[in-house]
């Protein structure tokens, strides 16, 4: 799947700026290039998703 291949994962420590996910939830920043976030835009819309987050958020427990 187009998500297997992410070039860097950083996790922070801290809950979310919100903090409307709830305690134990942490922020991520992922850096990719455009052509593999066309290919995730792409993937998330095909496979019914409702977004990307959701999207990437499933594709993180998957993996």
């Amino acid at each position: 799947m187009a998500y297997a291949s992410a070039k860097r994962l950083s996790i922070s420590d801290t809950d979310t700026a919100a903090g409307d996910d709830g305690p134990g939830i942490v922020q991520i920043n992922l850096r990719l290039s455009e052509a593999f976030l066309e290919d995730i835009d792409t993937t998330w819309k095909e496979q019914g998703f409702n977004s990307q987050s959701e999207f990437r958020r499933y594709a993180a427990r998957d993996g």
